[in-house]
């Protein structure tokens, strides 16, 4: 695998040896961390309690981009306008 990732320019390594991520490797990363964080804060702000890390593992991976997109324009929403989260929270 880790073969596959180099072939990629993803990583970089020597046979047993120390693995680094190449800046591809780096990008990806992060944006599959931002993805997995976005998630986690939008079913936070739903009050997803039970099994929050295994629900947000198993949506971030089943969102699109339009739908991770619409998720980050509503969190964005809420934290610029902190007056309407307060509002939303009577709901919870």
């Amino acid at each position: 695998m880790i073969q596959k990732f180099a072939d990629l320019k993803l990583v970089k390594y020597e046979k047993y040896g120390v693995i680094r991520l190449e800046p591809l490797g780096k990008e990806l990363g992060k944006s599959l961390l931002d993805r997995h964080n976005l998630v986690e804060e939008f079913l936070e702000l739903i009050s997803v309690k039970k099994a929050l890390l295994e629900t947000t593992e198993k949506l971030e991976h089943a969102i699109d981009d339009e739908v991770y997109l619409g998720l980050k324009n509503l969190i964005n929403f809420f934290k610029d306008n902190p007056d309407i989260l307060e509002k939303y929270k009577k709901y919870k």
